[in-house]
């Protein structure tokens, strides 16, 4: 080591253990000492942060705002229902087949239909009644009162209704005895019309002018029994007219 520096006396000069130095004296030399040392001390920089605690927080909110940004745009927009205007039920006629009710209370009997055209005989309390609805037509609006008193014998057929409907359709309403299975109407054009009984009625419609006049000839009704028998009839013969 060189102990030849000036330094080395300051430091001497300060130690109190080989000489009397006054104190005031070895502050001086202090002062000295530290005056020519520290600029020859380069400074030291404060130690750096390893860069993985700064970085591991900055890839958090990162991954936080790639987290949250996503769900904020894809969040669903609300739904507002539209606004609806509640409106009264419609009242439609009901089904229209045997055992059936119309909508004022009336039993249907038996039926038949031509396209979109029904039909129909109906029972209301006492009142036998026969109705036709057209493309959907409420029947109630035109029920015709037929002979509800009216029976037949076993093997026989009585006319209660004959007649046209809109110009267009012909039909005609019977009373069957129990031993008839089926009645087939022959009408003007040569067509056949299968009628079937139902609770001691038949009802048959076409299209065709029959009952129309005296021009046209009137159709015959061919009566099938349960014997496996048959007879025809002219309208005529049914009728007296």
């Amino acid at each position: 080591m060189n102990t030849d520096l000036p330094e080395c006396d300051l430091l001497r000069s300060i130690d109190p253990a080989p000489h009397h130095v006054p104190a005031d004296a070895q502050v001086r030399n202090l002062r000295a000492v530290l005056g020519r040392v520290a600029p020859t001390i380069a400074p030291r920089s404060a130690p750096r942060r390893p860069w993985l605690r700064i970085a591991v927080p900055v890839l958090g909110v990162a991954a936080a705002a790639a987290v949250v940004l996503p769900l904020a745009l894809t969040a669903p927009t609300p739904h507002h229902e539209a606004a609806t205007t509640a409106t009264a039920p419609v009242s439609r006629q009901p089904a229209l087949t045997a055992g059936s009710r119309t909508h004022d209370g009336t039993t249907i009997l038996a039926r038949t239909s031509v396209g979109d055209a029904e039909f129909l005989i109906g029972r209301r309390d006492d009142d036998v009644r026969f109705g036709v609805s057209l493309d959907g037509s409420d029947p109630d609006d035109n029920w015709e009162a037929i002979d509800g008193a009216a029976t037949a014998a076993p093997d026989a057929i009585v006319i209660l209704n004959a007649g046209n409907v809109a110009e267009r359709y012909a039909s005609t309403v019977a009373r069957v005895g129990h031993d008839i299975v089926a009645v087939e109407v022959l009408t003007h054009d040569g067509s056949v019309v299968r009628a079937l009984p139902e609770d001691g009625y038949v009802v048959a419609a076409w299209e065709g002018s029959d009952f129309s006049g005296s021009d046209v000839l009137d159709p015959r009704f061919r009566v099938h029994l349960r014997d496996g028998t048959s007879s025809t009839y002219t309208y005529l013969e049914l009728t007296g007219h």
